[in-house]
């Protein structure tokens, strides 16, 4: 399956780094769907299929931990979820393990290694 193919769904709350990022997949040749808040990702991860879910940490109304639980109860449980943050405390680290998100990056100006590691997740 090529990237056109592959669905991506966008979860952060800042709109200056979700425009960046979403540009970023989308010019790699993905698909993506970028919400700003862990309700708004779950309720749209119950409704649609999605290859991978990259997901901020600090979001409104719902965290990124407590909507990554959701999601995986769900019929997404198999998909990757992966932590987008710039907190690199260990405590984090740890929290995310706990709600089932299998992969944490630091987040990055250019989005290098969160690129690399989609790229490993979805091929």
């Amino acid at each position: 399956m090529n990237q056109l193919m592959k669905q991506i769904l966008l979860v952060e709350n800042s709109k200056t780094a979700r425009v960046s990022l979403e540009t970023k997949l989308t010019n790699t040749g993905y698909t993506v769907l970028s919400v700003g808040s862990g309700r708004e990702a779950v309720d749209l991860a119950q409704s649609k299929v999605f290859d991978l879910i990259i997901m901020d940490l600090f979001l409104p109304d719902l965290n990124g931990y407590e909507a990554a639980k959701l999601i995986k109860s769900t019929n997404l449980a198999n998909k990757p979820i992966v932590a987008y943050s710039s907190s690199d405390n260990p405590f984090d680290r740890a929290k995310c393990r706990a709600a089932g998100i299998e992969l944490y990056i630091l987040k990055s100006v250019d989005h290098k290694e969160l690129m690399e590691q989609i790229s490993l997740l979805l091929n």
